[in-house]
């Protein structure tokens, strides 16, 4: 696929989820969701819902021929089922849909893939650790009330790709769905060894550096807290330090084309303070420590701050609609956040303090973001 043909094909994503977002509440029953949002999905990725050769809807899955189960909808690929897809009707959780299609998988020998969803998030399988036998865990994830907002992953695109009907590539999919389950694995690996390293990290970390025979409670008294503080100071700091470097709401600026001569007197005096900046390093920092899912990780990236005169603003995406909180330098060693959604106004000596507020908002701000979009 050409650069152009991907960025074409991100675009018609980003409007369908929205299409879903808006119409996902009329769909109250599994048909429903099937007719109004699985079908156009299919149909987005290239599959002809119309054409019985290409889709089969309740086709058979079971060992013994004649059997009752059948899967919601078969993917037919050079005359075989390539694809088993299990429809819930939406707002409903996919763990009874994964047993379904899991028990369902082995009765189709030639569907490599399996697809498990609700009209809103699609799970996607394959056989990477056993063949003919259901992974346990999806190697992608397509959440659309996400795509809706404009967040689409550039592996979700690529990995898409090759499930559209003009490019579906059984073999080439396996191989890129186990470097991404890969790469799902080591990520949340490192994540953990990042907020809390265990003994054995500790442990090998030190012997490169030549300090052997270490016992535990050496690590908790001392070593964790140093190794902890330096993974951040080597790979996140830097990140932030990059940041730092990029003018501050950039992008709204432009958007207004300009300003009056008042509003180019009052940006003279607003000068963004290193404590401010601070502020906002720490707000990234510790929730990519803090969030406990992929999504949240991702909207990480997403958080923006704008200075006004007397006060510091962090926000999600919009700056109304997005704020988490406002910081006001005391000047005596003390931190004034202000959190308007939570009701709270708080004075620390330390930003730590905030953590559980900050936690909170920004895991609010970003479920009321999807919901409006």
């Amino acid at each position: 696929m050409t650069t152009i043909e991907a960025q074409s094909f991100q675009a018609q994503l980003i409007s369908f989820a929205g299409k879903v977002s808006r119409i996902k509440t009329h769909c109250q029953s599994e048909e429903s969701t099937k007719i109004y949002l699985v079908v156009p999905f299919l149909a987005l990725l290239g599959y002809d819902a119309s054409d019985p050769s290409i889709v089969v809807p309740e086709h058979d899955a079971d060992l013994h021929p004649g059997g009752s189960r059948k899967v919601d909808f078969a993917i037919i690929h050079h005359g075989a089922p390539a694809i088993a897809i299990e429809v819930k009707k939406v707002g409903t959780g996919l763990t009874d849909a994964r047993n379904q299609l899991r028990s369902y998988y082995n009765a189709l020998p030639t569907a490599r893939l399996g697809v498990t969803t609700n009209g809103v998030i699609y799970e996607f399988f394959l056989d990477c650790e056993q063949p003919n036998i259901m992974d346990g865990e999806p190697f992608l994830t397509l959440d659309l009330e996400a795509a809706a907002t404009g967040a689409v992953n550039p592996d979700v695109l690529r990995l898409l790709e090759v499930i559209r009907q003009s490019a579906y590539d059984p073999e080439a999919l396996v191989e890129q769905a186990f470097s991404t389950l890969l790469r799902q694995r080591l990520k949340t690996l490192l994540l953990q060894e990042f907020r809390n390293p265990s003994d054995e990290f500790c442990r090998n970390l030190l012997q490169q550096l030549d300090i052997k025979g270490v016992r535990g409670p050496q690590i908790d008294q001392h070593f964790r807290p140093i190794i902890k503080t330096a993974m951040e100071d080597a790979i996140i700091v830097p990140v932030l330090e990059s940041l730092r470097q990029r003018p501050i709401e950039a992008e709204e600026k432009g958007a207004t084309g300009g300003s009056n001569d008042n509003t180019e007197t009052m940006s003279r005096r607003i000068v963004t303070t290193t404590t401010e900046l601070d502020v906002f390093d720490y707000a990234k920092r510790r929730l990519a420590f803090l969030v406990n899912d992929e999504q949240e990780y991702s909207a990480v990236d997403r958080l923006c701050c704008k200075d006004y005169i007397g006060k510091f603003a962090v926000y999600l995406d919009r700056e109304r609609k997005g704020r988490l909180f406002d910081y006001i330098t005391l000047g005596d060693g003390r931190h004034r956040f202000v959190f308007p959604d939570l009701d709270i106004d708080m004075i620390v000596s330390s930003f730590e303090e905030i953590d559980g507020p900050l936690l909170e908002v920004f895991s609010r701000k970003l479920r009321e973001l999807r919901a409006a979009a």
